[in-house]
């Protein structure tokens, strides 16, 4: 009874420790994450869209619009960005 007294206190001091460490370590961690994000600008995206059926394709599942697809892909890529 008594070392399973004695091993309860010794673990809760090992396991006040870990926790006080991981505390530590993860509101370090969010302090630099914080720092980080605030170092790089919020990317602005183009809100061009196009849609494959205006380029020809065909909904019915069976046509294959592969070239279709293709075609809107390559068409936003040169507009700088977008959605197909």
């Amino acid at each position: 009874m008594i070392k399973s007294a004695y091993f309860n206190r010794k673990q809760k001091k090992i396991n006040l420790a870990i926790l006080f460490f991981l505390s530590c370590f993860f509101s370090i961690n969010s302090i630099k994450a914080d720092v980080i994000i605030k170092a790089f600008p919020v990317p602005k995206f183009k809100k061009d869209t196009v849609s494959i059926s205006t380029l020809g394709a065909i909904g019915d599942g069976q046509t294959m619009n592969t070239l279709f697809i293709q075609h809107a892909i390559d068409s936003m890529y040169k507009r700088g960005g977008g959605v197909v």
